[in-house]
């Protein structure tokens, strides 16, 4: 069994395109989906239903919290982390999941592309922030997005999974705690279309700015950047 975990709060303008994605996987081994559900106010958690996941409720809204909610209930010998803006491409769950066949691999994270990305989008996914995050995996220091995260049931019990105190940074932070316990990999084949809706609200510079402070901050300061704004 493959737990796949996705947080929501009021998505229900994306999330039935999203679990869509996950039901047509080409992966052909038994898995659950988790919606895990951070109080919505809209009709979020009605449609997550009639798309064929299981829903479970957090009261703390945030995505470490509602993550850690969803892993509470799974059943899976692996634990998969989506989010319910992204769409996810045929291969994507087999691809993440393949490396889980040797022995020492306890986390993984796969390949990011803009979903309906503009020329320059897709140049700066594909030679900028791809290589790079192949790199920083190499180096020992991997910053996988909890759009694209698998992680052994085992391990992330051992180290209590998710800190649900932090706001942002918490899919770098349980990746560093990981490798205690083994190795991670990037997976370039699995690859998942993120939601281009931050990017068009905060610009390329003030994203870009935002992530790169706070892989720095999780990675080497033991902190992170305690707000992150909602973007619906």
């Amino acid at each position: 069994m493959i737990s796949i975990i996705v947080p929501t709060l009021n998505e229900e303008k994306v999330i039935e395109r999203c679990l869509r994605s996950l039901k047509k996987q080409s992966y052909d081994g038994r898995t659950e989906v988790i919606v895990a559900d951070g109080r919505s106010t809209d009709h979020t958690r009605g449609l997550a239903r009639k798309n064929g996941a299981r829903v479970v409720v957090e009261k703390k809204r945030s995505a470490a919290a509602e993550r850690q909610r969803g892993a509470e209930a799974a059943k899976g010998g692996v634990l998969v982390f989506c989010d319910a803006d992204a769409v996810y491409d045929y291969n994507w769950l087999k691809e993440l999941l393949a490396p889980f066949k040797e022995k020492e691999v306890v986390v993984t994270h796969g390949r990011i592309l803009i979903d309906d990305g503009t020329h320059l989008e897709n140049i700066l996914a594909e030679g900028g922030l791809n290589p790079l995050m192949r790199l920083s995996n190499w180096l020992g220091l991997p910053n996988g997005a909890g759009s694209s995260l698998a992680i052994r049931r085992g391990v992330f019990k051992e180290i209590k999974g998710f800190d649900t105190g932090m706001k942002t940074g918490e899919d770098i932070y349980i990746q560093r705690k990981a490798l205690e316990h083994g190795k991670s990999v990037f997976c370039p084949d699995s690859v998942v279309f993120v939601s281009p809706r931050r990017l068009r609200r905060w610009g390329y510079a003030k994203l870009i700015g935002f992530h790169v402070e706070n892989w720095f901050k999780t990675q080497f300061l033991n902190s992170h950047n305690p707000e992150y704004e909602r973007v619906r």
